[in-house]
């Protein structure tokens, strides 16, 4: 064959060298999935949730992508280390959801790196029990953080189909208390007014 590798024996040369492909004492091959940091096919991965997979990435995220960068608040921190990201994407994106860049969600629109949602955040220098309005709800993943700082969230959102589905993510999450307005967002939310705080996510 003229010195060609065939690409299955490639594979299995590759594999056996990360030690993820090890050989039985009968001679087979066996593929080792607690190699990997996330799931293989990108889902969500009943084995890598139930070993706490995604609780160990909120914690990287916070430790390796808000800390670096100076984030102080501990309500932020607290909020950001508690709020199930994953769960605000689609599940084909949720090996993803803690990574350092933002996601697409629908309708052309994406969730914010989880950065910039920390850093947002921190400059609002909000006390608990204080009202936030927020323009532009997208997923829901920075009013939930909000909300787990002690805000009250008031938050609006001009595309239906993303309104239509966040507000059914946010019941099912217990993020009720959180108030939805379908709405383009130039006139804020006047019938609730006035807001202790602004942030304008769109």
């Amino acid at each position: 064959m003229g010195g060609v590798i065939w690409p299955g024996i490639l594979l299995i040369i590759v594999l056996a060298s990360t030690g993820i492909l090890r050989k039985t004492p009968a001679g087979f091959f066996r593929v080792s999935l607690f190699k990997f940091r996330t799931p293989i096919c990108g889902g969500s991965g009943e084995q890598f949730q139930s070993m706490g997979g995604y609780a160990i990435s909120r914690e990287r995220m916070v430790r390796e992508q808000l800390l670096p960068r100076g984030i102080k608040s501990p309500a932020v921190i607290a909020a950001m280390s508690k709020v199930l990201r994953h769960h605000f994407i689609e599940e084909a994106l949720w090996s993803r959801a803690y990574e350092d860049f933002p996601l697409m969600i629908g309708a052309g629109q994406t969730i914010s790196q989880p950065y910039v949602v920390a850093w947002m955040s921190e400059l609002l220098e909000a006390r608990p029990g204080m009202s936030v309005l927020e323009i532009g709800t997208g997923c829901g993943y920075q009013a939930a953080v909000l909300h787990e700082m002690g805000l009250q969230v008031y938050s609006v959102e001009r595309i239906r189909e993303l309104f239509n589905r966040t507000s059914r993510r946010l019941i099912d999450l217990k993020y009720s208390r959180i108030k939805l307005k379908l709405d383009d967002g130039t006139l804020g939310w006047p019938e609730s007014a006035p807001f202790d705080r602004i942030i304008v996510t769109a």
